[in-house]
């Protein structure tokens, strides 16, 4: 597995091709529709469900689903619409800008990736450093042992 990893080359178009028509940014939308409606994320999250689902039963892919899909769902599962305007939806379930917002320390943006990567660098840099200095401790002591065992054989 270990050579495989080391060999692959990702095809970037592809990969971004591939998450702009699955459904990873949903939670995203649900979110949105939390902020913009002052719904319960539960609420939101079921008309996701809703909106997922018949994305998914019509060949919709996410970054084709329209407002309407969205109001449709809320109506079934609320009882009443949701709107979200073209440019809030296509945000919402947009990939890139989606991982862009996550930028705190662990998350997806580009900045939290590069700053977890700096430090663990560092991290590793620090332990090579120790574990160079107790190689040598060891190195030392070794040589001592066996000097005490040569002064004990005489």
């Amino acid at each position: 597995m270990g050579g495989l990893v080391e060999t692959l080359t990702p095809i970037r178009d592809n990969m971004l091709q591939r998450l702009r028509e699955g459904y990873s940014t949903m939670t995203e939308l649900a979110d949105t529709l939390v902020r913009l409606h002052g719904v319960g994320f539960r609420q939101a999250h079921d008309v996701v469900v809703e909106v997922t689902l018949a994305a998914i039963r019509d060949g919709v892919r996410a970054e084709d689903i329209p407002p309407s899909m969205v109001e449709e769902a809320s109506v079934k599962v609320l009882g009443r619409p949701l709107t979200v305007q073209a440019g809030e939806l296509k945000t919402a379930l947009d990939p890139v800008s989606n991982a862009d917002r996550r930028s705190l320390p662990g998350g997806p943006a580009p900045s939290a990736v590069k700053a977890t990567i700096s430090n663990q660098r560092r991290k590793l840099a620090e332990e090579k450093k120790r574990r160079t200095a107790r190689m040598g401790a060891l190195d030392r002591a070794k040589v001592k042992l066996g000097e005490a065992e040569k002064s004990m054989q005489r």
